[in-house]
């Protein structure tokens, strides 16, 4: 034998390493679960922060009608469009459907949209406590809607 089959001889009992196992699919799963939890987090991001503005709002309208800047009537249709469009409702009406942690409390939502559109609708204006406490109302069904 030669130099060269001795060598090549040699060479064959030489194992490979094994190949390390494929990481691509773990990869994978920690990309997708790290753009489901940024996308979650967006979301009650921008959830927390609207519902953040129409309460911003809301103390806006009640301070603008403690001045006198905007009348009764006034108030109230801006606390219907604030608290309408805050709670992502088509209209506030007393037979809306409230979220499942709410359904006890249907009674009250009855009585609050009524009282909302009685104020609206009113032909004298109300007691000025009476609509600063419609105020307060709206900014609880907003903190406690979701």
């Amino acid at each position: 034998m030669n130099s060269s089959e001795q060598a090549s001889s040699r060479l064959i009992d030489i194992l490979l390493p094994v190949a390390p196992a494929a990481d691509e699919g773990n990869n994978l799963m920690i990309i997708l679960a790290c753009s489901i939890l940024a996308i979650l987090a967006i979301i009650s991001f921008y959830q927390y922060y609207t519902r953040g503005s129409h309460r911003r709002r809301l103390a806006h309208i009640k301070m603008e009608f403690v001045q006198d800047n905007i009348s009764s009537r006034e108030l109230a249709y801006q606390v219907a469009d604030t608290l309408r469009d805050g709670l992502a409702l088509n209209a506030l009406s007393p037979q809306a459907r409230l979220p499942a942690s709410l359904r006890h409390r249907q009674g009250e939502w009855h009585t609050f949209t009524v009282k909302l559109s009685m104020y609206r609708y009113a032909k004298q204006q109300p007691d000025k406590t009476h609509l600063t406490t419609l105020v307060d109302e709206s900014c609880h069904w907003l903190r406690c809607w979701h």
